[in-house]
């Protein structure tokens, strides 16, 4: 994993809640730091996947326990998780209360 870490442009974490609970999540996290990687973080918004749709407070749940690693995710822009399925619901629903309108 920290070859793969090392050989790669930059670092993709897909944050969770529960991201930094796992020993190997920690390794991977503090050795992209160490080596300086470009972090993309990708998120989970969705609170059914231990997310939250606030960047800045899911990063926050996430370091509670590891708080050294809380700048380093909000240093950086972030992507929100975006299931299909839950994107067509959200577009089907706003279309039905345009027509309404």
């Amino acid at each position: 994993m920290c070859r793969g870490i090392a050989k790669s442009s930059f670092f993709l974490l897909y944050l969770t809640r529960s991201y930094f609970s796992r020993w190997y999540c920690r390794l991977e996290a503090s050795v992209a730091r160490a080596l300086g990687k470009p972090l993309i973080v990708v998120f989970e918004s969705d609170p059914r996947h231990y997310g939250n749709s606030d960047y800045v407070q899911l990063a926050r749940e996430a370091t509670r326990k590891y708080p050294q690693y809380l700048s380093w995710l909000l240093d950086t822009e972030a992507i929100p998780m975006a299931r299909r399925g839950y994107a067509r619901r959200a577009v089907r629903l706003q279309s039905s209360q345009a027509v309404l309108r």
